[in-house]
């Protein structure tokens, strides 16, 4: 298990990608999210198919934040941040901001050279870390074929060349 972000004196939290083990934590971290919908439904079986997609963001050995980081199979060069989720007790502290450092880099390192993700926050917060609002006729159609309208989230991208 490799950190991403080795922890320092300042850092509230340690990033590391996550293992297997760690696949039921995601699920109940993600789970007050997807209850409250901020985050898509996932069955807690794709966490542990998905898990290498996965960067999480430990305190004392508990899972505090989770992302998820998806090559697209299309488009090499394109990537997804998706479940990107902070424990509501650990919100505000900079372990977000940490977790979207980490996923920068996660997907740089698989070739990415945009990552794009989706959003029903309102509050401009991926815009602070260099995301640009984009509508769907600008995202990869593989992608935005499994985007839910109906959820009226907000489409951002990244430039990561």
């Amino acid at each position: 298990m490799t950190d991403i972000f080795p922890p320092s004196d300042w850092d509230v939290a340690r990033i590391r990608a996550a293992v297997p083990a760690d696949a039921g934590r995601l699920h109940l971290l993600a789970l007050p999210f997807m209850r409250a919908g901020f985050l898509r439904h996932r069955h807690p079986a794709v966490f542990g198919e998905r898990v290498a997609d996965f960067l999480v963001a430990e305190h004392d050995e508990r899972l505090v934040a989770c992302a998820g980081v998806q090559q697209l199979a299309d488009q090499l060069t394109a990537a997804v941040l998706y479940s990107f989720c902070v424990d509501e007790e650990f919100q505000h502290r900079g372990i977000g901001a940490q977790l979207l450092a980490g996923s920068v880099e996660h997907a740089r390192a698989g070739g990415a050279r945009r990552l794009y993700t989706a959003t029903i926050r309102r509050d401009g917060w991926f815009e602070r870390f260099a995301f640009r609002r984009v509508e769907r006729t600008d995202v990869p159609a593989s992608w935005a074929a499994r985007l839910s309208p109906s959820r009226g989230s907000l489409l951002y991208v990244r430039d990561l060349a």
